[in-house]
């Protein structure tokens, strides 16, 4: 059986809608801090189905030749695009005792919860369907949300915004809480994590600050709880 595909494109052209209106740009940052302008888009199509998405403003080749009698080449096209399958999702069983977790973030907000389980932008994968995303500045204290243990941790990326190959780069922390559940922070802030691997933390610990890093269009932080075997995440 087919499966519909996500499709994340990030383009460096000006794209208009089908009135003609500018659908404004992006901003991807690099890891060494250099900020481009993007626009990205998040596609799931079907099987057989064609998607019109929007016109490109393009660049015009320069025609004629070089001194050398050689065709000038034709302006670069900057599209870069990431694309697969999607697994249709089932809703596991409902606990027979409800888990309550604390608030993750430190302060008085408002954190506005941008994305939900099964959210339409990213969420619609196994591996981050649970997950909720909280909208807060670069900085804001991110917490321990049970006692437990410190597993491991990832720090050094830099880049940012909205920029497809982001996909692939992020900032987190996973803690294992003594009930067995695995809990992950994720986009947090670069070289802000405050524990090592192995240590023990107790509700309301403070283990990072939230940040922007990864595929990020706007700064939050990104937790997800799975009830799952350490060797299962990392494969996920």
């Amino acid at each position: 059986k087919s499966k519909d595909k996500a499709f994340y494109i990030s383009v460096g052209h000006q794209a208009y809608d089908g009135e003609d209106q500018d659908l404004g740009w992006g901003v991807a940052r690099s890891q060494d801090g250099a900020e481009t302008s993007w626009m990205t888009f998040v596609l799931v199509v079907r099987p057989s189905e064609i998607m019109d998405v929007c016109y490109l403003s393009l660049p015009r080749a320069k025609g004629g030749k070089s001194k050398k009698g050689a065709r000038k080449k034709a302006p670069e096209l900057k599209v870069d695009s990431f694309v697969n399958e999607i697994d249709e999702l089932e809703a596991p069983p409902h606990p027979s005792t409800p888990v309550v977790f604390p608030f993750p973030l430190q302060g008085t907000g408002p954190f506005l919860c941008s994305q939900g389980v099964c959210g339409s932008l990213t969420h619609f994968y196994q591996e981050t369907m649970h997950a909720i995303d909280l909208l807060c500045p670069v900085g804001t204290p991110v917490l321990a949300v049970g006692s437990g243990e410190v597993v491991s941790f990832q720090h050094s990326n830099r880049c940012g915004g909205i920029h497809v190959q982001n996909l692939f780069h992020w900032n987190s922390v996973l803690i294992k809480l003594d009930s067995g559940v695995l809990v992950e922070y994720v986009h947090i802030k670069a070289e802000s994590v405050t524990r090592k691997v192995g240590d023990r933390i107790q509700e309301g610990d403070l283990l990072c600050l939230s940040g922007d890093v990864g595929f990020c269009p706007s700064p939050h932080l990104h937790i997800q709880a799975h009830a799952a075997a350490v060797d299962d995440h990392r494969k996920a």
